[in-house]
Protein backbone atom coordinates (compact mmCIF):
# COMPACT_ATOMS: atom_id res chain seq x y z
CA UNK A 1 0.00 0.00 0.00
CA UNK A 2 2.90 2.43 0.44
CA UNK A 3 4.36 2.02 -3.05
CA UNK A 4 0.66 2.93 -4.84
CA UNK A 5 0.71 6.52 -5.66
CA UNK A 6 -2.66 8.10 -3.47
CA UNK A 7 -5.24 9.97 -5.10
CA UNK A 8 -5.33 13.34 -5.91
CA UNK A 9 -7.72 14.84 -3.05
CA UNK A 10 -6.04 12.90 -0.58
CA UNK A 11 -2.65 14.25 -1.77
CA UNK A 12 -4.04 17.93 -1.89
CA UNK A 13 -5.35 17.47 1.96
CA UNK A 14 -2.12 15.97 3.26
CA UNK A 15 -0.50 19.19 1.63
CA UNK A 16 -2.74 21.34 3.12
CA UNK A 17 -1.81 19.48 6.55
CA UNK A 18 2.04 19.80 6.26
CA UNK A 19 1.33 23.26 5.76
CA UNK A 20 0.00 23.80 8.77
CA UNK A 21 2.02 21.41 10.63
CA UNK A 22 5.16 23.26 9.29
CA UNK A 23 3.72 27.20 10.00
CA UNK A 24 1.17 26.92 12.34
CA UNK A 25 -0.66 29.92 12.86
CA UNK A 26 -1.03 31.69 16.16
CA UNK A 27 -4.09 31.51 18.44
CA UNK A 28 -4.86 35.21 17.78
CA UNK A 29 -4.73 34.29 14.21
CA UNK A 30 -2.50 36.85 12.62
CA UNK A 31 1.28 35.29 11.89
CA UNK A 32 2.85 32.21 12.90
CA UNK A 33 4.62 30.09 15.53
CA UNK A 34 7.67 27.74 15.90
CA UNK A 35 6.24 24.88 14.88
CA UNK A 36 8.76 23.14 17.30
CA UNK A 37 9.96 20.55 15.26
CA UNK A 38 13.49 19.12 15.08
CA UNK A 39 16.20 19.87 12.10
CA UNK A 40 15.84 16.48 10.78
CA UNK A 41 11.81 16.38 10.96
CA UNK A 42 11.73 19.70 9.50
CA UNK A 43 13.75 19.30 6.85
CA UNK A 44 11.77 15.87 5.89
CA UNK A 45 8.63 17.51 6.26
CA UNK A 46 9.69 20.17 3.73
CA UNK A 47 10.90 18.16 1.27
CA UNK A 48 7.44 16.18 1.58
CA UNK A 49 5.85 19.56 0.99
CA UNK A 50 8.34 20.19 -2.18
CA UNK A 51 6.82 16.65 -3.51
CA UNK A 52 3.34 17.36 -2.81
CA UNK A 53 3.28 20.33 -4.37
CA UNK A 54 4.88 18.95 -7.47
CA UNK A 55 2.86 16.02 -7.30
CA UNK A 56 -0.52 18.35 -7.30
CA UNK A 57 0.24 21.57 -8.82
CA UNK A 58 -1.50 21.76 -12.44
CA UNK A 59 1.60 23.62 -13.40
CA UNK A 60 4.04 20.86 -12.18
CA UNK A 61 5.97 19.03 -15.08
CA UNK A 62 5.20 15.98 -12.79
CA UNK A 63 1.42 16.92 -12.02
CA UNK A 64 -0.35 13.29 -11.19
CA UNK A 65 3.14 11.66 -11.62
CA UNK A 66 4.00 10.28 -8.23
CA UNK A 67 7.42 8.95 -9.61
CA UNK A 68 8.33 11.83 -11.42
CA UNK A 69 7.62 14.16 -8.60
CA UNK A 70 9.61 12.30 -6.18
CA UNK A 71 12.16 12.73 -8.52
CA UNK A 72 11.96 15.99 -9.28
CA UNK A 73 12.45 16.70 -5.60
CA UNK A 74 14.78 14.75 -5.51
CA UNK A 75 17.31 16.57 -8.42
CA UNK A 76 16.38 19.91 -6.66
CA UNK A 77 17.53 18.83 -3.63
CA UNK A 78 20.27 17.13 -4.63
CA UNK A 79 19.57 13.85 -3.68
CA UNK A 80 20.38 10.77 -5.53
CA UNK A 81 17.22 8.38 -7.01
CA UNK A 82 17.43 5.70 -3.93
CA UNK A 83 16.29 8.93 -1.33
CA UNK A 84 13.47 10.00 -3.69
CA UNK A 85 12.05 6.15 -3.53
CA UNK A 86 12.40 6.96 0.67
CA UNK A 87 10.71 9.90 0.74
CA UNK A 88 7.99 8.50 -1.45
CA UNK A 89 7.59 5.72 1.02
CA UNK A 90 7.52 8.26 3.75
CA UNK A 91 5.19 10.79 2.26
CA UNK A 92 2.49 7.90 1.70
CA UNK A 93 3.06 6.85 5.11
CA UNK A 94 1.60 10.63 6.20
CA UNK A 95 -1.00 10.85 3.88
CA UNK A 96 -2.44 7.62 5.17
CA UNK A 97 -1.80 8.32 8.93
CA UNK A 98 -1.21 11.85 9.58
CA UNK A 99 -0.31 11.57 12.87
CA UNK A 100 3.28 9.94 11.05
CA UNK A 101 5.93 12.16 11.11
CA UNK A 102 9.08 11.17 10.37
CA UNK A 103 11.25 11.24 13.30
CA UNK A 104 15.34 11.60 13.71
CA UNK A 105 16.53 7.94 14.10
CA UNK A 106 20.04 9.30 15.60
CA UNK A 107 18.17 10.74 18.76
CA UNK A 108 18.94 14.37 19.44
CA UNK A 109 22.41 15.09 17.66
CA UNK A 110 20.84 18.05 15.84
CA UNK A 111 19.59 19.77 19.14
CA UNK A 112 20.65 23.33 19.44
CA UNK A 113 22.86 24.56 22.37
CA UNK A 114 20.88 27.95 22.37
CA UNK A 115 18.36 25.92 23.88
CA UNK A 116 20.95 25.74 27.19
CA UNK A 117 19.53 28.72 28.73
CA UNK A 118 23.42 29.70 30.29
CA UNK A 119 24.33 30.19 26.74
CA UNK A 120 21.18 31.71 25.55
CA UNK A 121 20.89 34.41 28.08
CA UNK A 122 24.99 35.40 28.10
CA UNK A 123 24.72 35.80 24.38
CA UNK A 124 21.93 37.84 24.47
CA UNK A 125 23.60 40.44 27.26
CA UNK A 126 26.51 39.86 25.10
CA UNK A 127 24.38 41.56 22.21
CA UNK A 128 23.22 43.98 24.23
CA UNK A 129 26.59 45.18 25.05
CA UNK A 130 27.45 45.59 21.66
CA UNK A 131 24.59 48.47 21.28
CA UNK A 132 21.92 49.00 18.92
CA UNK A 133 23.60 47.42 15.68
CA UNK A 134 24.08 43.88 16.11
CA UNK A 135 25.11 41.21 13.54
CA UNK A 136 24.60 37.58 13.35
CA UNK A 137 28.45 37.76 12.86
CA UNK A 138 28.57 38.91 16.63
CA UNK A 139 27.74 35.42 17.71
CA UNK A 140 30.11 33.83 15.34
CA UNK A 141 33.01 36.06 16.91
CA UNK A 142 31.96 36.05 20.22
CA UNK A 143 32.02 32.10 20.12
CA UNK A 144 35.27 31.79 18.41
CA UNK A 145 36.74 33.30 21.80
CA UNK A 146 38.88 30.48 23.76
CA UNK A 147 37.77 31.55 26.75
CA UNK A 148 34.04 31.62 25.77
CA UNK A 149 34.07 28.07 24.62
CA UNK A 150 36.22 26.57 26.91
CA UNK A 151 33.13 27.63 29.78
CA UNK A 152 30.23 26.74 27.57
CA UNK A 153 32.25 23.48 26.69
CA UNK A 154 32.57 23.57 22.91
CA UNK A 155 35.20 22.67 20.78
CA UNK A 156 34.50 25.33 18.33
CA UNK A 157 32.73 28.65 17.00
CA UNK A 158 29.43 28.45 15.09
CA UNK A 159 28.89 29.15 11.39
CA UNK A 160 27.46 32.42 9.97
CA UNK A 161 24.52 30.29 8.50
CA UNK A 162 23.82 29.15 12.64
CA UNK A 163 24.24 32.23 14.05
CA UNK A 164 21.39 33.37 11.82
CA UNK A 165 19.16 31.09 12.65
CA UNK A 166 20.38 31.41 16.80
CA UNK A 167 19.58 35.19 16.37
CA UNK A 168 16.22 34.90 15.02
CA UNK A 169 15.31 31.90 17.59
CA UNK A 170 16.27 34.45 20.53
CA UNK A 171 13.46 36.54 18.95
CA UNK A 172 15.40 39.01 17.10
CA UNK A 173 13.44 40.37 13.76
CA UNK A 174 15.26 42.30 11.12
CA UNK A 175 13.15 45.46 10.46
CA UNK A 176 13.26 48.18 8.48
CA UNK A 177 11.87 52.18 8.70
CA UNK A 178 9.94 52.21 6.14
CA UNK A 179 10.02 55.56 4.24
CA UNK A 180 8.14 57.25 1.39
CA UNK A 181 9.56 58.04 -1.71
CA UNK A 182 11.40 61.18 -2.64
CA UNK A 183 8.73 64.10 -4.30
CA UNK A 184 10.56 66.89 -5.96
CA UNK A 185 9.73 68.20 -9.51
CA UNK A 186 11.58 65.70 -12.10
CA UNK A 187 8.04 64.88 -12.80
CA UNK A 188 6.25 68.36 -13.11
CA UNK A 189 4.71 68.64 -17.12
CA UNK A 190 6.59 71.50 -18.26
CA UNK A 191 9.62 69.97 -17.17
CA UNK A 192 8.44 66.55 -18.49
CA UNK A 193 7.91 68.47 -21.70
CA UNK A 194 11.16 70.13 -21.79
CA UNK A 195 13.13 66.68 -21.28
CA UNK A 196 11.44 65.06 -24.24
CA UNK A 197 10.57 67.77 -26.64
CA UNK A 198 14.25 70.05 -26.52
CA UNK A 199 16.65 68.49 -24.04
CA UNK A 200 16.71 64.87 -25.48
CA UNK A 201 16.07 66.28 -29.54
CA UNK A 202 19.39 68.45 -28.56
CA UNK A 203 21.31 65.95 -27.01
CA UNK A 204 20.43 63.60 -29.95
CA UNK A 205 21.66 66.13 -32.72
CA UNK A 206 25.13 66.39 -30.97
CA UNK A 207 25.45 63.00 -29.91
CA UNK A 208 27.05 62.09 -33.58
CA UNK A 209 29.89 64.58 -32.44
CA UNK A 210 30.98 62.47 -29.19
CA UNK A 211 32.95 59.39 -28.75
CA UNK A 212 30.54 56.36 -28.02
CA UNK A 213 32.33 53.14 -26.59
CA UNK A 214 30.89 49.57 -27.41
CA UNK A 215 30.14 46.85 -24.79
CA UNK A 216 33.82 45.54 -25.67
CA UNK A 217 35.49 49.24 -24.45
CA UNK A 218 36.04 49.92 -28.52
CA UNK A 219 35.87 53.56 -29.04
CA UNK A 220 33.98 54.44 -32.03
CA UNK A 221 35.54 57.78 -32.85
CA UNK A 222 33.61 60.90 -34.38
CA UNK A 223 32.69 60.49 -37.95
CA UNK A 224 32.75 63.46 -40.45
CA UNK A 225 33.20 66.67 -38.34
CA UNK A 226 32.52 69.18 -40.82
CA UNK A 227 34.04 72.84 -40.95
CA UNK A 228 30.83 74.09 -38.69
CA UNK A 229 31.04 71.32 -36.35
CA UNK A 230 33.55 70.25 -33.63
CA UNK A 231 34.09 67.09 -31.88
CA UNK A 232 31.75 67.76 -28.42
CA UNK A 233 33.58 66.84 -25.08
CA UNK A 234 30.81 66.16 -22.50
CA UNK A 235 31.25 67.22 -19.03
CA UNK A 236 28.57 65.98 -16.07
CA UNK A 237 28.08 68.08 -13.27
CA UNK A 238 28.26 65.37 -10.13
CA UNK A 239 26.85 66.29 -6.66
CA UNK A 240 26.32 64.59 -3.46
CA UNK A 241 24.99 65.82 -0.19
CA UNK A 242 25.60 64.55 2.89
CA UNK A 243 23.14 64.98 5.92
CA UNK A 244 23.58 64.70 9.78
CA UNK A 245 20.80 62.42 10.06
CA UNK A 246 21.08 60.19 7.65
CA UNK A 247 21.13 56.48 9.37
CA UNK A 248 21.15 52.82 8.98
CA UNK A 249 17.23 51.99 8.53
CA UNK A 250 17.58 48.11 8.75
CA UNK A 251 18.54 46.15 11.67
CA UNK A 252 18.42 43.31 13.91
CA UNK A 253 15.60 44.74 16.50
CA UNK A 254 14.35 42.22 19.48
CA UNK A 255 10.97 42.14 19.96
CA UNK A 256 10.62 43.48 23.64
CA UNK A 257 12.68 46.93 22.58
CA UNK A 258 10.18 49.92 21.63
CA UNK A 259 10.89 52.35 19.38
CA UNK A 260 13.11 55.08 19.96
CA UNK A 261 12.35 58.55 18.08
CA UNK A 262 15.18 60.02 16.28
CA UNK A 263 15.52 63.95 15.05
CA UNK A 264 12.92 65.52 12.84
CA UNK A 265 14.84 67.03 9.79
CA UNK A 266 17.73 66.40 7.63
CA UNK A 267 20.06 68.25 10.11
CA UNK A 268 23.47 69.52 9.04
CA UNK A 269 24.55 69.07 5.40
CA UNK A 270 27.74 68.75 3.46
CA UNK A 271 27.52 68.75 -0.41
CA UNK A 272 30.46 66.91 -2.58
CA UNK A 273 30.53 68.31 -6.29
CA UNK A 274 32.64 67.63 -8.87
CA UNK A 275 32.99 67.38 -12.95
CA UNK A 276 33.19 64.05 -15.15
CA UNK A 277 33.62 63.47 -18.30
CA UNK A 278 33.75 59.98 -20.45
CA UNK A 279 36.64 61.15 -22.20
CA UNK A 280 38.95 62.71 -19.94
CA UNK A 281 37.89 61.31 -16.30
CA UNK A 282 37.40 63.81 -13.33
CA UNK A 283 38.09 66.99 -14.18
CA UNK A 284 41.86 67.90 -12.74
CA UNK A 285 45.10 69.82 -13.83
CA UNK A 286 47.44 68.88 -16.57
CA UNK A 287 49.43 67.46 -13.61
CA UNK A 288 46.84 66.45 -11.65
CA UNK A 289 48.03 68.35 -8.68
CA UNK A 290 44.57 70.28 -8.85
CA UNK A 291 40.53 69.59 -8.98
CA UNK A 292 37.74 70.95 -10.00
CA UNK A 293 36.05 69.13 -6.37
CA UNK A 294 34.78 71.32 -3.50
Amino acid sequence: ELRKPPGADEATEALHNLKNTLKPRRATGHGYKDPALGLWTRERLQSMFTFLTHYTSITSPAYKAWMSASLLTASGLGKPTWWARQLRIITKSYIIHRTNLPMNPYGRWNSSRLEDPDIANDIHEHLQSIGKYVRAQDIVDYLDKEDVRTWFGMKKSISLATAKCWIQKMDYRWTCNFKGQYVDGHERDDVVSYRQNVFLKQWAEMEEFMHTWDPDDTVNDVNDVTLHKWKICVWFHDESTFYANDHRTSQWVHNNEMATPYAKGEGASLMVADFVSADHGWLRSPDGKESARV
